[in-house]
């Protein structure tokens, strides 16, 4: 799944944590045995997600992007658009 709310009411930057909040984790208590794996991954909240499930039941890519860069690079020295992508760069945390 590629994990992320639309709802425009939700913060760009919260929406990860609010699908795995409303509907991934309701998702996985309805059916256990269900394998998922989440396309890449952008936060603390969805790693601790992942690490909180059966073993084997929840699995995560992550893209290099998301590992080195966090929303500042976006404008850094003026706006960087070959830094935008979705799921968009998050804070420094994740």
């Amino acid at each position: 799944v590629h994990g992320e709310v639309t709802d425009p009411n939700v913060d760009i930057f919260d929406r990860e944590k609010v699908y795995i909040e409303t509907i991934l984790e309701p998702l996985v208590q309805k059916l256990p045995k269900l394998r998922i794996v989440m396309e890449h991954i952008t936060t603390m909240d969805a790693v601790n997600f992942v690490m909180s499930c059966k073993e084997g039941s929840v699995g995560a890519t992550v893209t290099p992007q998301h590992l080195i860069l966090n929303r500042n690079a976006l404008f850094q020295g003026g706006l960087q658009p070959h830094n935008y992508c979705l799921p968009v760069l998050k804070r420094e945390i994740h």
